[in-house]
């Protein structure tokens, strides 16, 4: 079960993640599946626009517990401490 929000135009990078997945084994396997998206944001941006590519390279995959958050954002910091607190 999650949430996902993504930018509203082709010009946005964003895409911000929060999962719970029903283990820990698919919890691992969700995070490997979020290193194959990264792996594809970076490859989109890195040639498409180089200030949205900041972001990409910014990106936070975070585990704790069966929650996994990914988060590509101007403000990914800040919403990586939200998960962090939200989580604890």
């Amino acid at each position: 079960e999650g949430y996902a929000i993504q930018g509203k135009r082709v010009t946005q990078s964003a895409l911000i993640m929060i999962i719970e997945a029903q283990n820990a084994d698919a919890a691992k396997n969700l995070e490997k599946c979020m290193e194959k998206v990264l792996s594809e944001q970076i490859r989109i941006w890195s040639d498409y626009l180089p200030a949205e590519y900041d972001y990409v390279k910014n990106n936070k995959i975070e585990r704790e517990g069966n929650f996994i958050a990914y988060i590509t954002s101007k403000y990914a910091d800040a919403l990586k401490e939200t998960f962090d607190k939200s989580v604890e």
